[in-house]
């Protein structure tokens, strides 16, 4: 029967025996120290060794499940930094691309390539991984907290500010494709980046500033406050636009079409107006001081407070105009037309008014001031009165 028992039982076989043969004391001693109890002590040795066992298979089998969890965590973060890679490179792909192709002869693949710049700027990215050591860890942080970034936004501005600066290739449509790209790409852009929390004013923004717009296409749009200064928009269609308190010192209007523009506060000081059209906009307290002007269209136009001195003027029409309080002080005014124009309050002092006609104005005799201006062969009133009548 020993030999039915297994070797790494031969301790306790041992103690049960002992227990079994041995009888208890008949006579115990009151003063000997308490033994233990022997069946206990044999039933705790062989629990003890049933447990063991079972302990150490449990942790093997949590270390494997462990290692294949952090197996499939590594796997999956690498699998993540190559998708992200991947996406980065298509982008900077994307965007080397439109950067080629905005010098090609195409027009419309220059206007598409406009658009494409657009598109990428805003384009959010995840961020490139990280290669220290804790890399994996921060990776798949920044994908559980989606992350992202708009990597390319300040590349494509750059890009698309220069381009717009570029001189445009001359074409005998009445309009320019590419000019008329770029107008509406940066009326998006600016609103884009504004609702995202920048200044407005900020020059970072100020993508037509200097800008080749001539003969760009863009009825109804809301260039508000927007940097013109110094652009070129010769030949222009912005009808019925919002220009209020729009800057545009400087700038190259030839030609341009303003007409039922709101153009209120305005900046149009010392700009190229030759034959452009202002009928019916609304241009009260408009800065148009020192531009050159002449041949330019007024019709019922709003000029309310505006400033047109030291402007040359010869030959614009300003029938049926509100001129109220309207400065025209030393500007160049020979053989203009002011038939029904309201003329109160408005300042014609120093103005040259050679071949002006004022015979079917209104309230000229609420002019403000006549005071050194040269009338030479101006048309008047036969009725009018005025001490400065003829050369002063």
């Amino acid at each position: 029967m020993s030999d039915l028992i297994p070797a790494d039982l031969t301790p306790l076989r041992i103690r049960a025996t002992a227990a079994i043969i041995s009888p208890p004391t008949a006579n115990p001693d009151p003063n000997a120290v308490p033994q233990p109890d022997r069946h206990a002590v044999m039933f705790a040795d062989i629990e003890k060794l049933h447990t063991s066992k079972p302990s150490t298979s449990r942790i093997e089998r949590w270390a494997k499940i462990g290692l294949v969890v952090f197996s499939a965590i590594f796997g999956y973060e690498q699998y993540l930094e190559h998708v992200t890679e991947r996406r980065i490179e298509q982008a900077e792909k994307a965007l080397s691309d439109a950067t080629a192709q905005l010098s090609s002869p195409e027009p419309e693949i220059r206007a598409a390539a406009v658009r494409t710049i657009y598109t990428l700027a805003f384009q959010q990215l995840p961020i490139e991984p990280e290669a220290s050591w804790n890399g994996p860890v921060v990776n798949l942080s920044r994908w559980v907290s989606g992350r992202r970034e708009h990597r390319l936004l300040d590349r494509s501005r750059n890009l698309f500010r220069d381009f717009a600066r570029s001189p445009r290739l001359e074409t005998t449509e009445r309009v320019n494709m590419v000019s008329t790209a770029i107008v509406r790409t940066a009326i998006d852009w600016i609103q884009r980046e504004r609702t995202m929390g920048k200044n407005p004013v900020d020059p970072s923004l100020w993508f037509l500033r200097e800008a080749k717009l001539t003969k760009a296409y863009a009825p109804s749009s809301n260039l508000q406050g927007m940097q013109l200064d110094d652009a070129d928009l010769s030949f222009a269609r912005l009808n019925s636009s919002n220009l209020d308190a729009a800057y545009m010192q400087g700038s190259n209007l030839e030609a341009t079409n303003f007409e039922s523009c709101s153009m209120q506060g305005a900046n149009l000081i010392k700009t190229k107006l030759a034959a452009a059209k202002f009928s019916f906009a609304h241009l009260a307290a408009a800065r148009l001081d020192g531009s050159a002007a002449p041949n330019t269209e007024f019709t019922l136009a709003d000029l309310t407070d505006a400033h047109l001195d030291n402007a040359v003027l010869t030959g614009a029409t300003f029938r049926t105009a509100q001129l109220v309080n309207t400065d025209f002080a030393n500007a160049d005014l020979r053989n203009t037309d002011f038939s029904q124009a309201d003329l109160r309050g408005a300042n014609f002092e120093g103005a040259q008014l050679d071949g002006a006609d004022f015979r079917f104005a209104n309230n000229l005799d609420a002019v403000r001031s006549w005071k050194g201006a040269q009338m030479g062969k101006a048309l008047l009133p036969s009725t009018l009165n005025l001490p400065t009548r003829g050369t002063p």
